[in-house]
């Protein structure tokens, strides 16, 4: 955790680089966007501000306010978008 108010809580090889950012578990997530947060799971990332990506696996919310619920090799790249779940789901 590099940022000001940022935290990773446990987990391994994760990076919570955006400002009050977040990352509470997993291995291999990145939390970049500011006031973002990646839950857990394993090589996800939350680069857009205010963006979350829950869980699953290569998941990436890019856009802003946008969220991946779960799954693998999601990505919500619009901004306000969303994906539920399953795998390679693109919301643009």
């Amino acid at each position: 955790a590099s940022a000001e108010f940022s935290v990773v809580a446990g987990g391994g090889s994760n990076n919570a680089t955006g400002v009050e950012s977040v990352v509470a578990g997993g291995s291999n997530n990145d939390a970049r966007g500011d006031t973002s947060v990646v839950a857990g799971g394993s090589s996800n990332n939350a680069t857009g501000e205010h963006s979350v990506v829950a869980g699953g696996s290569t998941n990436d919310a890019s856009g802003d306010t946008s969220v991946v619920a779960g799954g693998t090799k999601n990505d919500a790249s619009a901004e306000f978008s969303v994906v539920a779940g399953g795998g390679s789901n693109n919301a643009t």
